[in-house]
């Protein structure tokens, strides 16, 4: 923890002291013992820090319990002579004890050289330079735990025949274990990277743990496998990750871990299941041909830059609930075999699953498309799939989306009608419409407007009707107020030698009765009660009359297309 630091703004494996023996303290308050007094490193450096010499040295002792056909089988395995693996010589054993005497002087030979088959214990070792593991083999247990490696640490093509112990070791420059076969378990957790770490190529057969791991340069591990389940939970990859081709045997977990750089999963094999959730992508990320054998965990992941999956086969359930794309997301090709979830999940940019399938249960129920409509062109879509018909979950139509927007919506209305969903088909339509609107000109604006506000799109029952309450209203009080002043003025009327018009012997209920027969001119009730009124409405009442019985028969037609659309009526 950070209050057990001594300095908060240092990783705990950073050095703070050094002494003049060679031993160290760290920042988590661990004391290092010095390297040339740990039997193990001075049989690792008989002939110095950094020479190939070296590996003949330990894999001699370490083999020397072993008979020849165990040493010819172990030198295929490593890819190497089986004269590297061969009993050492009278000759090589004297340098070996003379290196010895020189480091312990005090001590019979006998009491300081390394059992081979004890584990190999470098346990807090303050490692000052560069030190090279090229190709050596553990024959037993390997404890490097709260090691500090100053230098570059090799362990090229390092054979781990048992569990390989690293725990809250603190690599300051490079780390690499490319081709690295850890037979064992292999433990990384809470080590430090401070450069380039490389595991390409390594072969995991035991458990392999980095929680809460830092890699502060590129963690390659392309070409790597993984025989039993790993865990990489709460570690952060600062700098790239590269996990191209690499095979997961079984559960791969990444929960809560941090890509902070572009990473890279290309053609990456996940036989159990593989589970990110609550991952932060903070770069660019491709999953470009790989293949998920089990479940697809993706639960409130966060992607804040562009992220890739064409081409992959999902052969399992895929789950993407509550999941954040900031940038742009990329599904072309991509197969779904199982259920996939998407609900509640949040595109800010495009997202593209043209082409491929989804060949069984898909939800995008509650997903929320911000931006861009998304594109599904050309993708074969399993008939219980779901979207959101909310208009609050659909990008706002502007004119720089909405070309792009009207053939993304027409596939979209396409894909309900095959489904056989009526009431998200018309949502849709009623999207394309929008955009059609957006791009109109002139006339035909006003006419898809008027078309929006009056009937919804076609939707609408309750517009409509309004519409027709209003009018038969408005032109009731209309002719209200006519028939109200011809009562207040007959005298005057009658004195001017003139008739009085029909509409004067109307009563208050018959202004509305008038009113109702204009609007529903097709009944007839115009003709058979109103006939003499409507003859001497005069010009503007007459104009009014007209505009009513036109205005009733469209929103007429717009509540009965309403009622259509909203029942579902043939």
């Amino acid at each position: 923890m950070s209050d057990a630091l001594k300095n908060p703004d240092m990783p705990p494996g950073a050095l703070v002291e050094t002494f003049d023996d060679g031993s160290a303290l760290r920042n988590d308050g661990v004391k290092l013992t010095p390297a040339n007094q740990n039997p193990w490193y001075v049989l690792a450096t008989v002939t110095g820090e950094h020479s190939a010499k070296n590996r003949r040295f330990w894999n001699g002792w370490m083999c020397q319990n072993m008979s020849a056909d165990e040493r010819k089988a172990l030198a295929l395995q490593m890819s190497m002579p089986e004269e590297e693996l061969a009993p050492l010589s009278d000759e090589e054993m004297q340098q070996i004890r003379a290196r010895f005497k020189t480091n312990f002087p005090k001590k019979a030979i006998h009491e300081t050289l390394p059992n081979p088959d004890h584990a190999a214990d470098l346990q807090l070792v303050n490692l000052t330079h560069d030190i090279s593991f090229e190709q050596f083999y553990f024959s037993s247990p390997a404890l490097f735990e709260h090691v500090h490696f100053a230098g570059f640490a090799d362990f090229d093509k390092a054979h781990f025949s048992y569990s390989a112990n690293f725990q809250e070791t603190h690599f300051s420059e490079g780390a690499f274990f490319p081709d690295a076969n850890f037979a064992g378990r292999a433990n990384f957790i809470k080590v430090y990277f401070g450069e380039l770490a490389e595991f390409k190529e390594a072969h995991f057969v035991g458990h392999a743990l980095f929680q809460e791991s830092h890699f502060v340069g590129t963690a390659d591990f392309t070409g790597a496998s993984f025989v039993r389940p790993i865990d990489f939970q709460e570690t952060l990859f600062k700098g790239g990750a590269g996990f191209e081709r690499v095979h997961f045997g079984e559960v791969a977990n990444f929960q809560d871990s941090h890509f902070a750089g572009e990473t890279n999963f290309q053609s990456t094999h996940f036989a159990k299941d593989a589970d990110f959730d609550k991952v932060l992508f903070s770069a660019h990320t491709s999953f470009l041909k790989s293949h998920f054998a089990g479940n697809a965990l993706f639960l409130k992941t966060h992607f804040t830059d562009g992220a890739g999956f064409q081409e992959v086969h999902f052969a399992e359930h895929a789950m993407f609930p509550d999941t954040h794309f900031t940038g742009d997301v990329f599904f072309p090709e991509a197969h779904f075999t199982r259920d996939a979830f998407f609900e509640r999940a949040d595109f800010t940019g495009l997202a593209d699953f043209s082409d491929g399938a989804f060949k069984a249960f898909t939800s995008f129920d509650g997903a929320t498309f911000k931006t861009q409509v998304p594109k599904y062109y050309q993708r074969e879509m399993h008939q219980d799939t779901t979207f959101s018909d909310t208009p609050k979950h659909w990008p706002k139509i502007t004119s720089d989306s909405a070309k792009a927007g009207k053939q993304a919506y027409t596939r979209l209305r396409q894909i309900a009608a095959d489904n056989h969903n009526p009431d998200l088909e018309h949502f849709f339509l009623r999207q394309e419409m929008r955009c059609k609107e957006t791009l109109a000109q002139g006339l035909d604006k006003w006419v898809f407007k008027g078309y929006r506000w009056l009937a919804g799109s076609g939707i609408s029952v309750l517009r409509p009707a309004v519409g027709l309450v209003l009018i038969w209203l408005i032109s009731g009080f209309a002719y209200l107020f006519r028939y109200l002043y011809l009562q207040r003025n007959a005298e005057k009327i009658i004195a001017a030698n003139s008739e009085l018009p029909a509409l004067a012997d109307m009563s208050v209920l018959g202004s509305f009765g008038l009113s109702f027969a204009n609007l529903f001119a097709f009944l007839g009730l115009n003709r058979l009660y109103f006939q003499e009124v409507i003859a001497e409405l005069g010009p503007w009442l007459s104009l009014l009359a007209g505009m009513q019985t036109v205005s009733g028969v469209v929103l007429l037609f717009f509540l009965g297309l309403g009622l259509r659309n909203r029942f579902r009526l043939k």
